[in-house]
């Protein structure tokens, strides 16, 4: 009995995965509040800590897409991709020029790149990873090829400077890649994945002023905090609702909107009134909610109207 206690799932539900989704979301959502709308609050340290939701998202991405591979090859998964999350980004970015009113200023690097707002570079990150992914496994070329080039971009960002987010997410996005293969049946694997996410974070912090160290152990502490993540949800028994799928899918979906609209209700509510985290965040879900129903709705009338035209 005691060892099936500690036996993990064989792979994440899905309801972990749109849990999981919701809390990367969220720690992100939180860190760019304390960041750019209330700087000056005692809590302001967690503006700091929302690279770790963002390797939590990358991993989710990069797990996903290794066990479910093989839906590259039926034709249809990088359009999927490119509907579920670029398309959405796009309608984002373009009410976004209107709001700031910022169409003036390179409207095409703001529509495809979201460069209005300067936290949304995830959504590009992704893109680029799943177009490698898809031509890497459809043509059927050793994976290892995806490691060896997020090492060459790790190091053309080292040059460049970049921020400490990137490199968490590029770690944790290859982790995710095999975490499937080195998923361990026991306590231990979360054990040392937690010492793993608390030496290097701590290591990073005290050698902050030697840049490559510091970001090479920000890597590393990425990675342990998505395999601590990781483990425990993998030992933490459930079972998948029955009947709650399209629930979980619309949670999951508004989760994805909250992390594109964030921003943009901030600015509102900024122009109104200081917003308080909880107000900011309710009416983020709320809106975010409500555009993920509208385009929903807008993506079946497209495929009825497809189904007549057959």
């Amino acid at each position: 009995m005691a060892c099936e206690v500690n036996k993990m799932k064989d792979k994440l539900k899905y309801i972990d995965v749109c849990v999981l989704k919701i809390i990367a979301i969220s720690m992100v959502v939180v860190a760019h509040y304390f960041r750019f709308f209330e700087p000056t609050s005692h809590l302001n340290g967690l503006k700091s800590k929302g690279f770790f939701g963002a390797a939590l998202f990358a991993f989710l991405s990069g797990y996903l897409a290794d066990i479910n591979n093989g839906k590259v090859f039926g034709g249809g998964w990088l359009f999927h991709k490119i509907g579920s999350v670029y398309l959405p980004y796009v309608i984002t970015n373009l009410i976004s020029m209107f709001m700031y009113k910022s169409w003036a200023f390179n409207p095409l690097k703001q529509v495809l790149m979201g460069s209005n707002d300067g936290v949304l570079w995830y959504v590009p990150f992704i893109m680029v990873f799943y177009i490698l992914f898809f031509i890497v496994e459809i043509n059927e070329w050793p994976r290892l090829i995806l490691p060896s080039m997020g090492a060459m971009i790790f190091i053309v960002l080292e040059i460049a400077g970049a921020d400490s987010q990137w490199y968490t997410s590029i770690g944790a996005l290859i982790f995710g890649l095999y975490a499937d293969r080195f998923k361990d049946n026991n306590l231990r694997s979360v054990f040392q994945s937690v010492t793993l996410f608390l030496l290097c974070s701590v290591a990073a912090i005290k050698l902050e002023n030697i840049p490559l160290l510091k970001d090479v152990l920000t890597t590393l502490a990425g990675i342990g905090f998505c395999e601590m993540v990781f483990n425990i949800t993998m030992l933490v028994p459930n079972r998948e609702p029955k009947n709650c799928k399209t629930l979980l899918s619309i949670a999951s979906g508004s989760a994805y909107w909250t992390y594109l609209i964030h921003m943009k209700v901030g600015f509102i509510l900024n122009n109104l009134m200081a917003p308080s985290l909880l107000p900011f965040y309710l009416i983020s879900v709320v809106a975010a909610t409500l555009l993920n129903g509208c385009y929903l709705k807008f993506k079946r009338d497209l495929n009825r109207l497809d189904l007549k035209s057959k």
